[in-house]
């Protein structure tokens, strides 16, 4: 419905974890886990990612 209507989409990864204590390898399951299952259920792959737990330096999980 939310995205039926003209929202954005974004992924806040699966299971709302603290990013800052997880691995770079766990912080990337839980992205495309939440990816797969938002393009499963509404056929878009998200382009955007809003870290949980108020992680201030994203691309520290990409480095």
């Amino acid at each position: 419905m939310i995205y039926r209507e003209g929202h954005e989409i974004g992924n806040h990864a699966y299971s709302h974890p603290d990013l800052k204590k997880r691995s770079k390898s766990n912080t990337i399951q839980e992205l495309e886990k939440t990816n797969a299952l938002i393009e499963e259920t509404i056929g878009i792959k998200p382009k955007w990612f809003a870290p949980p737990s108020g992680l201030t330096n994203p691309l520290r999980i990409f480095q």
